[in-house]
Protein backbone atom coordinates (compact mmCIF):
# COMPACT_ATOMS: atom_id res chain seq x y z
CA UNK A 1 0.00 0.00 0.00
CA UNK A 2 0.87 3.09 0.36
CA UNK A 3 1.13 6.53 -2.24
CA UNK A 4 3.96 5.58 -5.16
CA UNK A 5 5.82 9.50 -5.95
CA UNK A 6 5.40 10.63 -9.25
CA UNK A 7 8.48 12.01 -11.34
CA UNK A 8 7.95 14.41 -14.07
CA UNK A 9 10.07 14.73 -16.83
CA UNK A 10 9.99 17.91 -19.19
CA UNK A 11 11.31 19.64 -22.53
CA UNK A 12 11.47 23.11 -22.50
CA UNK A 13 12.65 24.08 -25.96
CA UNK A 14 11.81 27.51 -27.70
CA UNK A 15 7.88 28.31 -27.56
CA UNK A 16 8.07 29.56 -31.42
CA UNK A 17 5.57 27.23 -33.54
CA UNK A 18 2.64 25.49 -33.84
CA UNK A 19 0.36 23.60 -35.15
CA UNK A 20 -2.13 20.33 -34.21
CA UNK A 21 -0.41 17.93 -33.54
CA UNK A 22 3.97 16.25 -32.67
CA UNK A 23 5.31 13.67 -31.77
CA UNK A 24 8.58 12.87 -29.45
CA UNK A 25 9.92 9.34 -28.04
CA UNK A 26 9.72 8.08 -24.56
CA UNK A 27 12.65 5.90 -23.25
CA UNK A 28 12.67 4.06 -20.11
CA UNK A 29 16.00 3.56 -18.70
CA UNK A 30 14.99 1.95 -15.56
CA UNK A 31 15.18 -1.60 -14.35
CA UNK A 32 11.37 -1.21 -13.55
CA UNK A 33 8.41 -0.77 -15.56
CA UNK A 34 7.01 2.74 -15.62
CA UNK A 35 3.27 3.91 -15.74
CA UNK A 36 2.88 7.46 -17.42
CA UNK A 37 -0.32 9.33 -16.10
CA UNK A 38 -0.34 12.57 -17.05
CA UNK A 39 1.06 14.61 -20.37
CA UNK A 40 0.84 18.46 -19.85
CA UNK A 41 1.90 20.80 -22.81
CA UNK A 42 1.06 24.39 -24.25
CA UNK A 43 -2.23 25.53 -26.72
CA UNK A 44 -2.04 28.68 -28.30
CA UNK A 45 -5.56 30.14 -27.72
CA UNK A 46 -7.95 30.32 -24.59
CA UNK A 47 -10.60 28.32 -25.09
CA UNK A 48 -11.56 24.98 -24.71
CA UNK A 49 -9.06 22.50 -26.30
CA UNK A 50 -9.57 18.89 -27.47
CA UNK A 51 -6.20 16.66 -26.38
CA UNK A 52 -5.10 13.38 -27.34
CA UNK A 53 -2.46 11.02 -26.83
CA UNK A 54 -1.40 7.96 -28.85
CA UNK A 55 1.71 5.88 -28.90
CA UNK A 56 3.64 2.87 -30.80
CA UNK A 57 5.20 0.19 -29.23
CA UNK A 58 8.66 2.02 -30.70
CA UNK A 59 11.01 3.99 -31.36
CA UNK A 60 9.91 7.03 -33.98
CA UNK A 61 13.08 7.61 -36.39
CA UNK A 62 11.78 7.99 -40.25
CA UNK A 63 13.70 10.26 -42.70
CA UNK A 64 11.68 12.26 -43.90
CA UNK A 65 7.79 13.75 -42.49
CA UNK A 66 5.83 12.17 -44.88
CA UNK A 67 7.13 8.40 -43.92
CA UNK A 68 5.73 9.22 -40.45
CA UNK A 69 2.64 6.54 -39.81
CA UNK A 70 -0.42 9.03 -40.19
CA UNK A 71 -2.26 9.66 -37.16
CA UNK A 72 -5.28 7.13 -36.89
CA UNK A 73 -6.45 4.16 -35.14
CA UNK A 74 -4.42 1.60 -38.17
CA UNK A 75 -0.73 3.33 -37.17
CA UNK A 76 -1.79 4.57 -33.68
CA UNK A 77 -2.96 3.65 -30.16
CA UNK A 78 -4.75 6.13 -28.51
CA UNK A 79 -4.16 5.79 -24.48
CA UNK A 80 -5.81 9.32 -23.58
CA UNK A 81 -8.35 11.82 -24.77
CA UNK A 82 -9.71 14.77 -22.71
CA UNK A 83 -11.41 18.79 -23.13
CA UNK A 84 -9.56 21.22 -21.13
CA UNK A 85 -10.03 25.06 -20.62
CA UNK A 86 -6.68 26.27 -22.29
CA UNK A 87 -4.93 28.95 -22.01
CA UNK A 88 -3.05 30.82 -24.53
CA UNK A 89 1.15 30.78 -23.93
CA UNK A 90 2.93 31.85 -26.91
CA UNK A 91 5.72 33.06 -25.63
CA UNK A 92 7.17 30.71 -22.46
CA UNK A 93 7.16 26.72 -21.54
CA UNK A 94 4.96 26.61 -18.70
CA UNK A 95 3.21 23.90 -19.48
CA UNK A 96 -0.51 23.05 -18.23
CA UNK A 97 -1.99 19.43 -17.73
CA UNK A 98 -3.41 18.18 -20.74
CA UNK A 99 -5.02 15.11 -19.33
CA UNK A 100 -5.85 15.38 -16.16
CA UNK A 101 -3.96 12.61 -14.62
CA UNK A 102 -6.33 10.27 -16.68
CA UNK A 103 -3.76 8.67 -18.28
CA UNK A 104 -2.21 4.83 -17.39
CA UNK A 105 0.42 4.33 -20.26
CA UNK A 106 2.63 1.06 -18.80
CA UNK A 107 6.52 1.53 -20.72
CA UNK A 108 8.43 -1.38 -20.06
CA UNK A 109 11.83 -1.35 -18.64
CA UNK A 110 14.30 -0.07 -20.99
CA UNK A 111 11.78 0.32 -23.89
CA UNK A 112 11.35 3.41 -25.63
CA UNK A 113 8.04 4.14 -27.39
CA UNK A 114 6.98 6.89 -29.94
CA UNK A 115 4.30 9.53 -28.74
CA UNK A 116 1.76 11.67 -30.37
CA UNK A 117 0.02 14.64 -28.76
CA UNK A 118 -2.99 15.96 -30.49
CA UNK A 119 -4.78 19.01 -29.89
CA UNK A 120 -7.30 21.10 -31.62
CA UNK A 121 -10.01 23.43 -31.33
CA UNK A 122 -13.20 22.89 -29.28
CA UNK A 123 -15.39 24.39 -31.80
CA UNK A 124 -13.43 23.03 -34.47
CA UNK A 125 -11.33 19.90 -34.07
CA UNK A 126 -9.69 20.36 -37.45
CA UNK A 127 -8.27 23.59 -36.06
CA UNK A 128 -5.08 23.25 -34.58
CA UNK A 129 -4.20 24.74 -30.94
CA UNK A 130 -0.90 22.98 -30.13
CA UNK A 131 1.86 25.07 -29.25
CA UNK A 132 5.62 23.62 -29.54
CA UNK A 133 9.20 24.35 -31.02
CA UNK A 134 11.17 24.38 -34.30
CA UNK A 135 14.25 22.63 -33.49
CA UNK A 136 17.90 23.07 -35.19
CA UNK A 137 18.08 20.58 -37.94
CA UNK A 138 20.24 17.14 -37.02
CA UNK A 139 20.83 18.07 -33.74
CA UNK A 140 19.34 15.69 -30.93
CA UNK A 141 16.94 17.20 -27.71
CA UNK A 142 16.91 14.98 -24.53
CA UNK A 143 15.13 15.61 -21.34
CA UNK A 144 15.65 13.30 -18.48
CA UNK A 145 14.26 13.00 -15.29
CA UNK A 146 13.54 10.19 -12.78
CA UNK A 147 15.19 7.57 -15.02
CA UNK A 148 13.20 8.34 -18.39
CA UNK A 149 13.84 10.56 -21.27
CA UNK A 150 11.45 12.98 -23.59
CA UNK A 151 13.86 12.60 -26.80
CA UNK A 152 13.22 14.80 -30.04
CA UNK A 153 15.44 15.79 -32.98
CA UNK A 154 16.17 15.99 -36.46
CA UNK A 155 15.84 13.12 -39.31
CA UNK A 156 19.35 12.65 -38.91
CA UNK A 157 18.62 11.40 -35.72
CA UNK A 158 17.40 8.26 -33.84
CA UNK A 159 14.74 10.25 -32.49
CA UNK A 160 13.22 12.10 -35.42
CA UNK A 161 10.52 14.29 -34.44
CA UNK A 162 7.88 15.90 -36.18
CA UNK A 163 4.74 17.97 -36.68
CA UNK A 164 1.57 18.92 -38.82
CA UNK A 165 -2.16 20.13 -39.04
CA UNK A 166 -4.43 18.34 -36.22
CA UNK A 167 -5.71 14.37 -36.51
CA UNK A 168 -9.24 15.21 -37.79
CA UNK A 169 -7.58 17.50 -40.77
CA UNK A 170 -6.29 13.75 -41.96
CA UNK A 171 -3.12 15.89 -42.85
CA UNK A 172 -0.30 14.11 -42.84
CA UNK A 173 3.15 14.91 -40.99
CA UNK A 174 4.70 17.78 -42.23
CA UNK A 175 7.29 19.63 -40.42
CA UNK A 176 10.66 18.73 -39.13
CA UNK A 177 12.31 18.67 -36.51
CA UNK A 178 10.02 19.86 -34.56
CA UNK A 179 9.96 19.53 -30.80
CA UNK A 180 7.20 18.66 -28.21
CA UNK A 181 6.93 21.33 -24.96
CA UNK A 182 5.63 20.06 -21.95
CA UNK A 183 5.73 17.71 -19.37
CA UNK A 184 5.08 13.44 -18.80
CA UNK A 185 4.64 12.62 -15.30
CA UNK A 186 5.01 9.11 -14.65
CA UNK A 187 5.20 6.36 -11.67
CA UNK A 188 6.89 3.09 -10.84
CA UNK A 189 5.07 0.18 -11.63
CA UNK A 190 6.38 -1.79 -8.34
CA UNK A 191 4.03 -4.14 -6.12
CA UNK A 192 3.64 -1.96 -3.04
CA UNK A 193 5.60 -3.34 -0.05
CA UNK A 194 2.62 -4.03 1.81
CA UNK A 195 -0.28 -6.07 1.76
CA UNK A 196 -2.73 -4.56 -1.68
CA UNK A 197 -4.81 -1.61 -1.12
CA UNK A 198 -8.26 -3.07 -2.81
CA UNK A 199 -9.69 -0.86 -5.54
CA UNK A 200 -5.93 1.09 -6.38
CA UNK A 201 -4.40 -1.72 -9.17
CA UNK A 202 -3.62 -0.03 -12.52
CA UNK A 203 -5.80 -1.66 -14.80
Amino acid sequence: GGSVQAQTACANPTNNNGNGKVTFNFRNNNTYDVIITDISSVVSLTENVVTEAWWRPNALSFGSAAAFPALNTTNWTQFGGATIAGVANTTNTTPQSFFNNSLSLLVPAGQTIGIAINAASGATPTTGRLRYSSLTANQSYVYSSGGCDILSGGLSTANASAAGAPRLSNAAFANVPRGFIGCVTFIAAVPCSGPPDPGTAAA
